[in-house]
């Protein structure tokens, strides 16, 4: 065997295909995006074996065993992976540009324009550098992302429903809007390849709701932008209007797995690296995390209360600790059953709301609660809650039976009548001190009563009309108003 020096590896070859492949994926490069890096890898292979016919190596028999030895020595093993990989979502991009093309035509136009300019706030890329290309191609986007991080079928009717509205002929737009219908993320999408149209994300359930409240049957696609806006401005989290910049891509998968990315963030999804196929069937705590639309501290408690011999052993490598497809199913569905996933129904509250609106402490109301439930009169659903917290939320019956025991145990106060007036009102109007008016009282022999004075407040002692005359009478003809300010205890 010839005996040479062997250089240590170059690492530019490597870092060349690590670029190539970490390349992230954006409405101006998708239409080129693995072609492009295809050719890049191909180049590169060329490259590689060009540099390693210059050194003093051993002849091979064949142009395939002289590639595989030139690939071997730069270290990229992998090289023929990632072809038939880049080949692979080549081919997807096609077929996606070939679903666009047989989407079916709507007579309405899609988000029409508004009578009239918008104002500052207008969900528009206006303001951008004119540099920017005219279209770009953010349907194709959407469902690449819908079909690569969700594994939605892009022709399956039941799993993706698209709409191509139409353009006016007086209308600024040349290009229409799109509806994109997702049922198993429960999302709308509003889209447009025209610049400087904003990409909309609609909750479809919360606004469906937000709309039977209105007593609208406007669909969210006949609505202007203006309009649009008014209803994530109303209900924030039923929607929001996405820009077309380079945080697009992560951005828009925030929004479909219920998730705000931050602008810092490099988007998750890795399209041109073959190994992330790999590693498919696993995904981080984290990552399992973010699809499920809950923090990791759920995720953890959720794995604890599963059995171990539903739940199975956890993997932990190099990575972090991983679940199997069939571990985050289970957490799914514990989540589910516990109620993770279900929102309040309409006039259902927690204890805090029960206790701020009959008046009465919140140690109070639970004490209350939990007495009744205890007597299996009331027991409350779970729902989530604002930052995937999970609350008790009981129905108005439930709320009712509440506030009547509590009002049987005396904690509930009526309001207080006309004319009554807190401790801290008669010092005020009598110019002397709360303790004096309290002093005065119980010289007196005056019994005060608490009542309610503020809606959602503590019960206040109050003084009726005649206590305070009392009171009043008593200074003016027994006491010295001129020794008031020098001490309390010197009176009566």
């Amino acid at each position: 065997m010839e005996q040479r020096r062997r250089h240590t590896p170059s690492l530019d070859f490597v870092g060349r295909m690590d670029q190539i492949l970490n390349r992230p994926l954006t409405v101006n490069t998708i239409d080129s995006y693995a072609e492009h890096a295809l050719n890049e890898v191909i180049e590169l292979i060329e490259s590689a074996e060009d540099a390693y016919s210059h050194q003093p190596t051993i002849a091979q028999p064949t142009h395939a065993a002289a590639e595989d030895a030139a690939l071997h020595y730069y270290g990229l093993n992998d090289a023929a992976e990632v072809l038939d990989h880049l080949s692979e979502k080549d081919a997807e991009l096609r077929v996606i540009d070939q679903r666009i093309a047989a989407v079916a035509t709507s007579h309405l136009v899609m988000v029409p324009p508004d009578m009239q300019p918008s104002g500052p706030n207008r969900a528009s890329e206006s303001t951008e550098s004119y540099k920017q290309p005219k279209n770009q191609a953010r349907l194709k986007t959407v469902l690449f992302l819908l079909a690569n991080e969700f594994k939605v079928a892009l022709d399956n009717p039941d799993e993706v429903m698209i709409t191509e509205g139409n353009v006016g002929s007086t209308m600024m737009r040349q290009l229409p809007y799109y509806e994109v219908v997702v049922p198993s993320l429960n999302r709308t999408i509003l889209v447009c390849d025209e610049y400087g149209n904003a990409t909309y994300v609609f909750d479809t359930q919360k606004t469906e709701q937000l709309l039977q409240q209105q007593n609208s049957t406007e669909p969210l696609y006949n609505r202007t932008k203006c309009e649009l806006a008014a209803l994530i401005t109303q209900q924030p989290d039923c929607g929001t209007a996405l820009r077309a910049n380079k945080h697009f891509v992560t951005n828009l998968i925030g929004e479909l797995t219920k998730i705000k990315s931050q602008w810092w963030m490099a988007p998750r999804a890795n399209y041109l690296d073959p190994r992330r196929s790999q590693t498919d069937d696993y995904k981080s705590i984290d990552r399992a995390a973010r699809d499920l639309g809950v923090n990791r501290r759920v995720v953890d408690y959720a794995l604890q209360c599963l059995e171990e011999e539903r739940a199975g052993d956890v993997i932990t490598n190099s990575r972090g600790t991983l679940l199997t497809r069939e571990q985050i199913a289970l957490v799914r569905q514990s989540l589910t059953e516990r109620g993770y996933f279900r929102l309040p129904p309409t006039d259902y509250h927690v204890s805090y709301d029960i206790a701020r609106a009959i008046g009465v402490s919140h140690r109070i109301t639970t004490q209350v609660i939990e007495e009744l439930k205890q007597e299996q009169l009331i027991t409350g659903i779970h729902c989530r809650q604002k930052g995937a917290k999970l609350g008790k939320y009981y129905s108005p019956t439930e709320q009712e039976i509440i506030r009547q025991r509590a009002i049987d145990h005396g904690y509930i106060v009526p309001q207080a009548p006309e004319g009554y007036m807190t401790i801290m009102e008669a010092s005020e109007r009598l110019g002397i001190r709360f303790e004096s008016v309290q002093h005065n009282a119980k010289k007196l022999g005056i019994v005060m009563k608490k009542y309610r004075v503020i809606e959602g407040y503590r019960p206040m002692f109050c003084l009726s009309p005649e206590q305070f005359s009392q009171i009043q009478h008593y200074r003016e003809k027994y006491l010295n108003p001129s020794v008031e300010h020098k001490s309390s205890s010197q009176e009566g």
